[in-house]
Order: C-alpha cells, then structure tokens, then sequence
C-alpha cells in the first residue's frame, strides 16, 4: 500500500471512530425556536454546542433535533437581528427558546469611526490579532461586514459584525461560523469573544494534502489549551510533558530560582474539585506544599520544560469546569504562550491527535 492511501485511509478511520463514538455514548437534544414578542417561530436559527462539528438550524416550524455525544459544552442558539442565546442545562428536556430582537441601531461609517488609522490598517490588525496571521492559510470571506472604530486618544481599536464571520482555515483544513461578540486591541492588549462551530472543509482536496494537513492538526493540538485541559481532567499532566507550578505572591521575578523546582511541582489534584462526578479548575482553595500555604488565583505552566504560561482564574470564582474534551467554562485566562493563541489554531473539541 502506498503512503498515500495509507494516509486516505487513516483519515477515513478518524472519522469512522468519531462517527462510532458519538453513537456509543449519544444525547439527543431537540427544541423549539420562537420570536419573544410575537410567538411566532424562526426558520433557519443556527443551533450548534460551542467550538463543535454539532450544528443544525431549525426549520419552518422552528424545531430543530442535534445528536451528539454527551458533554458539559454549551449549547448556543443564534439568529441574525436577535440576542444569543447560551443554555447549560439542556439534558432530557425539551427546550423551548423565545430569542428577543436586539434594538436596532443603524450603524452609519464616519471618518470620527476611525481617527487617524485607515480601515486597511484597522483590518491588518485585526487580522493579526484574531485570525492570528495575515496570509492566505486562513482567511475571512466576508470582511467587509466588519466594522472598526478607533479612539485615537486612548488608541484603542474595537471592532465588530453583525453577521457572522466565514472563516476559511486551509491549513487545517476547517471552516469556521465565527459570531464575533466583540473585539478589542490597545498596546499589550487583545481580547475577543464569540461564539463558534466548525465543519470539515476537505471535500476535493488533492490527495498529497492530506498528509500536510493531518500534521498540521496535531502541531496545532500539542502544548494547546485543549492539550492541557484534556492532560488535566484525565491526571496525566507529566505524562503528556506538562508541567504545572503553584505561583507565591511575590515570586514570579525569581521563579527560576524557586518555583521552577522538583519540589513544587503541583498535581492535578491540587488544583481539581470534584462534585457530582464533574471537575472544577479551583486555583483558589488553601493549599500546604513544603510547609508553604498559598491560595493564590494563578499557576505556572509549561510544555516540555519550554513555552512558560500562566493560568489566571477571577477572584471570588467558585470553580471553573472542564471536560475531557479540552472544553473548559468561564472565569480563567491565559497569559504568555498560552494567551496567544488565535483563531488559526482552533481545534474542533471532537479533534483526536493521530499520534
């Protein structure tokens, strides 16, 4: 057998096995779709579990049915001109969702919109700071539903869409609906939130690129958020050559000499609750490691003894939670390595590496 249909037919297994593994372990969730005001239903809502190949949209009855395995990731309910709708709790239920129309606002492009920066430069930044490059590898189909505005006083750009955006990932082979909830860049600072779902973009691909994309896949994967969250929920940190350090207050200057030793490496259990057979990130919680008590809100991680990061969680949180997946809730950053990864580098939570 050639190398090349040995690569056709493991890429043909993975999505065997993925197909299979959502059968054995199935949830079906169905629901209903309807105007607030009027009652009436919406045709054509797009219904899909965050950061997932699962999406449907509903049909002229509003009704809509998604199969997938079970998890802890939201299910998100979007329609152009009306607020999203964010559900936690969807088991064995049927759901009835009443989605309000947003207030309409026109929206009129003024030179003030963008003060001393041109939309190219404005769309140069947020290329690089979203999509994480400007190449062709992963490009948005419609940018021109973007729109910018810059505070030249502060220089703070924001940005926005009211539709969503069709991101095309070549490299990896993906095609993301990104709703982009919202977009800010100031010096040494980047922050953006949305909603999203993927589909397979393959179809037609000449052969000789499914090794390159494959490879692709797992270089995107290896050291990623969702490596280290999966490594985490499943008590395999060192195993998967991750490494995790609880910060003091005051030692992040000197971590080489203190923190970055044998002695205070942390376990999973250290930072992991478990309630009802779910784990929680709790950074938090009083701790005693070496006659040394900290609760602080951060720990220090890195990926083969290189690409130092660090997970920040809010004050006050009562537990952020994760699945085996890599999904994980709200209340936690990431800063360093880890807080530079962009939309380029996103991973379906179904994604297994091939290795």
């Amino acid at each position: 057998m050639s190398l090349l249909k040995k690569h056709m037919r493991y890429l043909f297994l993975l999505i065997a096995l993925l197909f299979f593994s959502v059968l054995s372990h199935a949830q079906v969730i169905k629901g209903k779709i309807t105007d607030a005001a009027s009652g009436k239903p919406i045709e054509n809502a797009n219904v899909y579990l965050n950061g997932t190949y699962a999406g449907t949209t509903s049909d002229a009855e509003g009704n809509f049915t998604i199969t997938t395995e079970k998890t802890n990731i939201p299910l998100i309910i979007s329609y152009v001109g009306y607020a999203t709708q964010t559900i936690s709790n969807y088991s064995d239920k049927l759901l009835n969702i009443a989605l309000k129309r947003k207030i309409n606002q026109l929206r009129e492009v003024t030179i003030g919109d963008l003060e001393g920066m041109s939309r190219e430069k404005a769309m140069r930044i947020f290329l690089r700071e979203f999509i994480g490059s400007t190449s062709s590898d992963c490009v948005i189909s419609n940018p021109d539903d973007i729109y910018f505005k810059y505070d030249k006083k502060r220089d703070v750009l924001t940005a926005g869409s009211d539709k969503p955006l069709l991101i095309s990932n070549k490299k990896l082979g993906y095609k993301i609906t990104y709703f982009l909830s919202g977009f800010t860049y100031a010096p040494l600072l980047t922050d953006y939130k949305g909603n999203y779902f993927f589909a397979e973009d393959t179809a037609g691909i000449e052969p000789g690129q499914i090794k390159k994309i494959i490879k692709a896949r797992d270089e995107a994967y290896f050291g990623s958020r969702m490596h280290f969250i999966r490594s985490l929920w499943a008590n395999e940190l060192m195993k998967n050559d991750f490494l995790i350090y609880k910060t003091f207050p005051g030692t992040r200057d000197f971590g080489k000499q203190y923190l970055l030793t044998t002695a205070n490496i942390l376990t999973a259990k250290h930072i992991i609750e478990v309630e009802n057979g779910q784990k929680f990130i709790m950074l938090g919680k009083d701790t005693t490691m070496n006659n040394h008590k900290f609760a602080s809100n951060e720990i220090y991680i890195m990926y083969k003894k290189s690409n130092p990061a660090f997970l920040l969680q809010d004050d006050g949180n009562t537990g952020t939670i994760i699945d085996s997946n890599g999904y994980y809730g709200n209340g936690i950053s990431w800063k360093e390595s880890l807080g530079k990864s962009r939309v380029n580098k996103l991973l379906p939570y179904e994604f297994q590496p091939s290795k």
